[in-house]
């Protein structure tokens, strides 16, 4: 494989890392998991599907949250209801079989559990694979990317302000990136405890036990995935980077106000030399103070 296809296939996964991880991890259950029950005690046979099963629902949860227009979306949330449905099919013909578990490859695959999460998986697969024109052309990743080199032609304070062009564009561009992840963030985990306090108080109103078993699962699935939104967020810190962001952004855009009218004012090469070179202290200053503002809300030293 090429530099270039290496580097195509890595941004694509860069750009929706959370729903290629949820479709991996269900293809592995799916793949793995009949092999993996041999090993296990017909007792637990059951409650370990069960729970593969559960992160299964969390997985495309998941993948649904991270899906980027509507194809994707709609792409996840079939696999949403096709897991949320195996785990309840798979519930009742634990119950039905019961005393007796289901111990056996055989009994799995009879159940079509292995064949429901390869297709859960392959949906989640397509889903984070889907990307519209506009999202591929969109750069998602909140990191700083370093500037492109100026023209050789160009005069000093000219090649300063290509770079000060270069970082005004990259801030404001990973300030709508951590606003975005950050109001995300809000929003699903508030929606999530909000569904989970209504299916609760739906499931103690109902005695209809397939619907108390899909509305269990679901409950599961969403208190996992607002687990999972909630430690993500803690982990990269996104509304304090937006807040961040947000600074250094404004300082970059007083410097270009300043320095755009005194290049203007100023004429002779000497002073624009001096110019030149004030702008670059002042755009070194603010990006070594950028550096050290994220260190500390990554909690470095």
């Amino acid at each position: 494989m090429s530099k270039d296809n290496r580097a195509a296939v890595f941004t694509g996964f860069a750009a929706n890392r959370p729903g290629w991880l949820a479709s991996i991890s269900v293809l592995a259950a799916a793949l793995l998991g009949p092999t993996l029950i041999t090993f296990m005690p017909d007792n637990a046979t059951g409650p370990a599907v069960s729970v593969v099963l559960a992160c299964v629902v969390a997985a495309s949860l998941i993948g649904f949250f991270a899906s980027v227009g509507a194809v994707a979306r709609t792409l996840s949330a079939i696999a949403f209801i096709v897991a949320a449905s195996t785990a309840v099919v798979f519930t009742h013909l634990t119950a039905m079989t019961s005393p007796r578990p289901i111990s056996s490859t055989a009994d799995l695959i009879g159940a079509g559990t292995p064949a429901t999460l390869l297709l859960v998986g392959i949906l989640l697969a397509l889903a984070a694979a889907v990307r519209s024109p506009a999202a591929a052309q969109a750069d998602n990743s909140d990191g700083l990317r370093p500037p492109s080199r100026p023209d050789p032609k160009l005069k000093s304070l000219d090649a300063m302000f290509h770079y000060l062009d270069w970082w005004e564009q990259e801030f404001n561009r990973t300030r709508k990136v951590v606003k975005r992840r950050a109001a995300k963030v809000t929003i699903w985990t508030t929606a999530l405890t909000g569904a989970i306090a209504v299916l609760g108080a739906i499931s103690a109103s109902i005695s209809n036990n397939p619907l108390q078993d899909l509305i269990a699962i679901c409950t599961t699935a969403a208190s996992a995935t607002t687990a999972v939104l909630l430690a993500w967020n803690e982990h990269f810190h996104h509304k304090d980077l937006w807040i961040q962001r947000s600074q250094v952004l404004h300082q970059l855009q007083n410097l270009r106000i300043d320095y755009e009218r005194a290049s203007r004012e100023t004429k002779s090469r000497r002073a624009r030399k001096r110019l030149a070179q004030n702008l670059s202290e002042h755009l070194k200053a603010v990006l070594a103070k950028d550096v050290q503002d994220w260190k500390s809300i990554q909690g470095g030293s």
